[in-house]
């Protein structure tokens, strides 16, 4: 496949992704855990929904800490104008991060993440156990900048599995591989689509390939005896 082939294979790999994990907004200039509650909110929401109550928890509350110790009730309440029927489902999600990062540091900020290796970053986010890997990729990704280009297991295995790069066997090799793939516009949604669909479908022992949105454009299904219908022919 040539080098044009595979990036518009990517392309249209990240596009089908987008219908069931949404389309990909970041907002990089905000405080990395002001960033973390959007991203975690538009898992669920349209991202401009996801804004608009980030924008009202931010204009209502003094900080983060107001916002931990403020009972359910009352955070729905100021969310009210958004109408969702599972807003109590948002909140508790909202109120999980801020709780483990009580917890974890007995602080309601992450600017302290700016001070940390990468790895060590990682492992922080990751151990709260309340943002997926796509949204900690994120994350991880905007507090380093564009470059280098940051990699996950989940997301080389998914790529690969796809045929989209071949097996590699270093951090360093994949990298390579991929900064030759990834746009700069395409950046967070890689980081976000791709690591998440890892995650959630493509798993390392038991891919749910039936339940696959790029089924249709993976080599893999062939390995599990997945095909007609059931794999989009």
């Amino acid at each position: 496949m040539s080098e044009a082939a595979t990036k518009a294979k990517f392309l249209e790999i990240l596009r089908a992704l987008e219908k069931p994990y949404g389309k990909v907004v970041v907002l990089p200039e905000e405080p990395t855990l002001d960033h973390a509650v959007f991203l975690l909110l538009r898992e669920s929401w349209d991202y401009r929904k996801a804004q608009r109550a980030l924008r009202i928890l931010q204009k209502e509350y003094v900080d983060w800490n107001e916002v931990r110790v403020t009972s359910p009730a009352e955070l729905k309440s100021a969310l009210r104008e958004l109408g969702d029927k599972d807003l109590d489902v948002r909140v508790e999600k909202i109120r999980a991060l801020l709780a483990a990062l009580w917890k974890e540091r007995n602080a309601t900020s992450l600017e302290f993440l700016k001070e940390m290796e990468t790895d060590s970053r990682r492992r922080l986010l990751t151990n709260l156990g309340v943002l997926p890997q796509g949204v900690v990729q994120v994350l991880l990704q905007c507090m380093a900048g564009r470059e280098p280009l940051l990699v996950h297991p989940s997301a080389v295995r998914t790529l690969t599995r796809i045929g989209l790069v071949d097996r590699v066997h270093s951090e360093g090799a994949a990298r390579r591989v991929l900064e030759k793939l990834v746009d700069p516009d395409e950046l967070h949604s890689f980081q976000m689509l791709v690591t998440q669909h890892g995650e959630d479908v493509c798993q390392a022992r038991s891919p749910r390939c039936g339940e696959c949105a790029v089924v249709a454009l993976c080599r893999f299904k062939r390995k599990v005896g997945l095909t007609g219908a059931a794999a989009g022919d």
